[in-house]
């Protein structure tokens, strides 16, 4: 709870009231719904009580735009500690199908479109079902876009088996769209390594593959689990 006094109303009628501070003295405040009480005061010292009702979403920054055709959501590490257990995808606020509702990336083929996009998020640990605020993505820069082909994914058998067609040999390294490193290798007929296999443990979604061969070449490719 906190409370703020005032003399007298400013002149552009706006009262800026700060948000009460989480335990740990920190300025994250719990996307909720809360309430307030305005308390107003005449000249003649009568008061009069303004029940009011606000909503704080999700911050728009919980979406991060990947790649011209990805959007991912930060999840428990980045939103104040909870887990998700429901995510829905909205564009121009209508629902986005075909995703499901656990999926923490939106892909979209060949590209994003111009559009609003936020997402609905029920916690884990209270159910509680909000948005995010709106995201417009940026289709004019590139993501991760490469400059030639010298190194080119063909699938397996599923997506997570991986054929390298390269004349390069060279490392490595995977990585999550949160970022994290997940995996390291080798890759090249140098090493005996055509192939990468993504770990059991990686779930589906859109993942980094950063290669650096051993005669300075740099490569990056995006590679999506389903």
């Amino acid at each position: 709870m906190v409370s703020v006094s005032y003399q007298t109303i400013p002149a552009d009628n706006i009262i800026a009231i700060p948000l009460p501070k989480n335990e740990d003295s920190t300025v994250y405040v719990r996307p909720d719904d809360y309430s307030l009480t305005l308390t107003v005061y005449d000249q003649c010292d009568r008061r009069t009580d303004y029940p009011l009702l606000f909503r704080i979403l999700y911050p728009s920054w919980l979406i991060q735009q990947r790649w011209r055709d990805v959007l991912a959501l930060y999840n428990e590490k980045y939103n104040g500690g909870y887990t998700f257990s429901v995510i829905r995808w909205y564009k121009n606020g209508a629902e986005v199908t075909g995703q499901g509702v656990h999926n923490s990336y939106i892909q979209m083929s060949p590209v994003l479109e111009m559009a609003t996009y936020y997402t609905l998020l029920t916690r884990a640990d209270d159910g509680k079902s909000l948005r995010t605020c709106d995201f417009i993505p940026n289709l004019a820069s590139p993501y991760y876009a490469p400059e030639g082909e010298k190194i080119r994914l063909v699938q397996q058998s599923d997506s997570r088996h991986i054929t390298v067609k390269t004349n390069l040999s060279g490392t490595f390294r995977i990585y999550d769209v949160t970022g994290k490193q997940i995996m390291n290798g080798y890759f090249g007929e140098e090493y005996g390594s055509p192939a990468i296999v993504f770990s059991s443990a990686c779930t589906d979604g859109a993942y980094i593959i950063h290669f650096q061969a051993n005669d300075g070449t740099e490569d990056t490719k995006k590679w999506l689990i389903r």
